[in-house]
């Protein structure tokens, strides 16, 4: 969880004050990603022009007339995912491309964000309601390490199947720049919703599109 503790460099290695980092993020041309060299390290880096042209296509957006939370950035209805490997943190292992036949519910996330740990309690409602289906996959890929996860989950329980270390998932594969972020995936492997960011209708349009896409 991100406070004035937490160790933040710069990417030539350099260690930066609270009030630099946290002046520097708030300008939203800048993101934290975890250190190549050193894990659990954060470095603040400077968003490419495309990912602040995403980022403000994002912000700048309309409501969309359906009531649905609006569309992330980062993924097209339509489109197939590229496969991961992971592992949970009971040591289940995953890989996207061989869980087509099933509906696939992917949660991009990270201990430090309070819209993430909001909306939990919900999704463990969602994961309840379908857990009589096997046909229906529901992963957690946050940027921590196993033990965050584990050490946060005993305050909070998170009943998705929690995929730790997902920073090279998350953002380096898909390109995910903010969390939480949900997609939901047909049976087919091709995404069928996703949002980012906290809404109060978030939690009901994913239920929402899971149902349609269970038989």
């Amino acid at each position: 969880m991100l406070n004035k503790d937490s160790k933040i460099k710069d990417e030539s290695g350099k260690i930066l004050s609270f009030e630099t980092w946290q002046a520097l993020l708030s300008t939203n041309e800048y993101g934290l990603k975890e250190a190549e060299k050193e894990k659990g390290s954060l470095i603040l880096y400077k968003y490419s022009e495309e990912e602040k042209e995403k980022i403000k296509a994002f912000m700048s957006r309309e409501t969309p007339k359906d009531g649905s939370p609006t569309a992330s950035p980062f993924f097209k209805n339509g489109e197939s995912l590229a496969s991961f490997k992971a592992n949970d943190i009971k040591g289940n292992s995953y890989e996207l491309s061989t869980l087509k036949g099933k509906v696939v519910v992917l949660n991009f996330w990270f201990v430090g964000c309070a819209p993430c740990r909001q909306e939990i309690p919900e999704l463990n409602e969602i994961v309840e309601k379908y857990r009589e289906h096997t046909d229906v996959v529901f992963l957690a890929i946050a940027l921590d390490g196993k033990e965050a996860i584990q050490k946060m989950i005993k305050k909070l329980p998170f009943d998705y199947n929690l995929i730790y270390d997902g920073k090279e998932i998350a953002a380096d594969q898909y390109g995910v720049r903010m969390y939480p972020t949900h997609v939901v995936l047909d049976k087919e492997g091709k995404v069928n919703f996703h949002t980012s960011g906290y809404s109060p209708v978030t939690i009901e349009w994913l239920e929402k599109k899971i149902g349609e896409l269970v038989d």
